[in-house]
């Protein structure tokens, strides 16, 4: 092997990286949203929360991403089971949740490292609708035991 072959080798090596390096970046490009859900929250007035106020699920939503997306809903799924979650796939209430006075207007254009928190009552799982995909992006909701 002389010094060309080697250089062709090095070039072909190099430009094959580099072509998957692109694949990898063009597969992980758009929005990514990362959500979280925080069950029991109470509103409060004054400092003072009322005893007779609901529960609320506070949900927040991070665009770590490169590309802006719109939040069209604060949406939310139940199911009856762990079994009809895992096997079926298909909730047994699906519901959207209007847009509560605290919360940012719906629809919101979230830009790449702006973040967006909206409330609703409790449920199983809840999340967004946005327009860079066709199905709702969901997070469970985890209960705490309290007391």
């Amino acid at each position: 092997m002389n010094a060309t072959d080697a250089a062709a080798w090095w070039g072909a090596i190099t430009a094959t990286l580099v072509f998957v390096w692109d694949i990898y970046k063009w597969i992980k490009s758009g929005s990514n949203l990362r959500i979280t859900a925080s069950p029991n929250m109470q509103l409060l007035y004054n400092e003072i929360p009322k005893t007779t106020d609901p529960k609320y699920v506070f949900v927040e939503v991070s665009n770590t991403g490169d590309k802006r997306t719109t939040i069209t809903n604060l949406v939310g799924v139940c199911y009856q089971s762990f079994w009809g979650w895992l096997f079926w796939r298909k909730p047994d209430i699906n519901f959207i949740v209007p847009t509560h006075a605290l919360a940012k207007p719906l629809p919101y254009v979230l830009e790449p490292g702006e973040r967006w928190s909206g409330m609703g009552t409790r449920r199983f799982y809840c999340g967004v609708c946005h327009s860079n995909k066709a199905k709702a992006d969901l997070v469970r909701v985890r209960y705490k035991k309290t007391g």
